[in-house]
């Protein structure tokens, strides 16, 4: 079979009619973005990935740029000519507000990558959105986004949603992987400057960091430009300490745990889920962290919800655009 290797240029007039309707979904993380496109069963026809695209994270231009590679990327693995998606989905990081959406409405609409969609079927929504649905077939239950940022969103079996935290690093992204980095290097702070008790955090980042002692680390953490990844990096330092015991990586893990626990049971009471049978899915790279970090927010959470199904999300939430892309065909 030939293999079309499509750049994303002005579909050709010769091609009147898409062979499938092909569906596009889209996660645009903070770290990195994913492009799937699947045909009308469902199956994976292609994948692309590029740096990070939230427009908060890496500005506007490069957002477009990001969405645009990761889209080129994946139709250069599907083997037959796409004209149009017939139905698409952007999750993307940090769309919170109407101001938010409109953005990312203009910064899509504006990308190369409008040639092949069509405006009534563009869906853009929160990156919580489509974590969700690709952890659970059902169309409610609550998910918790842990990574680069935080964030928690559920739906309720009567369609009220309800969502916490998720506002960026400036007002949020408590017990997220930033947050963990920056209580890291106050720690360390605070050990050199006689304010803490002595930490593994320091010989650690110092040696995952290449410097030579906390005066160079300050230059690193303020070196521009500001990049909310660089400081979330940090959470792997944390980690090896959590993991060889250290005390203070102890106490930064947990309160991260009861951060995120904060979250879910705000959500649950919100939605009137305490009493109810649901999946709540947890994703993201601080769930990574392992077994005793997930059950310490876990075992609190099931004192809200007893009824809840814990689902840790192992298949990428770009699925949960394609899924949410073919909910929208049927509803439109």
């Amino acid at each position: 079979m030939q293999k079309y290797a499509l750049n994303l240029k002005e579909p050709s007039r010769k091609v009147t009619k898409v062979t499938t309707n092909f569906l596009l979904g889209v996660d645009g993380g903070g770290t990195r973005t994913v492009a799937l496109i699947a045909d009308e069963q469902g199956r994976l026809v292609g994948r692309g990935e590029t740096d990070g695209s939230s427009y908060k994270s890496v500005g506007i231009e490069k957002s477009r740029r990001e969405l645009e590679q990761a889209v080129d990327k994946a139709l250069q693995k599907v083997e037959q000519h796409i004209t149009r998606f017939s139905d698409v989905c952007f999750g993307m990081a940090g769309c919170d507000t109407r101001r938010d959406f409109e953005t990312y409405k203009k910064i899509i609409q504006k990308s190369k990558v409008a040639l092949f969609i069509k405006k009534t079927k563009l869906l853009i929504c929160n990156d919580t959105h489509i974590a969700l649905a690709a952890g659970t077939d059902k169309d409610y239950g609550i998910v918790i986004v842990a990574g680069t940022g935080s964030n928690c969103y559920g739906r309720n079996p009567q369609g009220e949603e309800s969502s916490c935290g998720g506002m960026d690093w400036l007002l949020s992204d408590e017990g997220s992987a930033f947050d963990l980095g920056v209580k890291a290097l106050k720690a360390v702070l605070w050990e050199y400057d006689g304010r803490g008790e002595a930490t593994l955090l320091t010989p650690i980042i110092l040696k995952n960091l290449g410097k030579k002692d906390i005066l160079e680390l300050v230059d690193w953490v303020y070196q521009p430009p500001f990049e909310k990844k660089r400081l979330a990096s940090l959470a792997l330092s944390v980690d090896v300490a959590f993991s060889q015991k250290d005390k203070v990586a102890n106490k930064i893990v947990s309160e991260s745990a009861e951060s995120l626990v904060l979250m879910g049971k705000t959500v649950i009471k919100r939605l009137g889920l305490a009493g109810k049978e649901f999946d709540f899915i947890l994703s993201g790279g601080m769930f990574k962290l392992g077994e005793d970090f997930i059950n310490q927010i876990t075992n609190s959470l099931k004192n809200a919800a007893p009824f809840a199904h814990f689902i840790v999300l192992k298949k990428e939430p770009a699925w949960g655009a394609l899924r949410l892309a073919l909910k929208n065909r049927k509803t439109t």
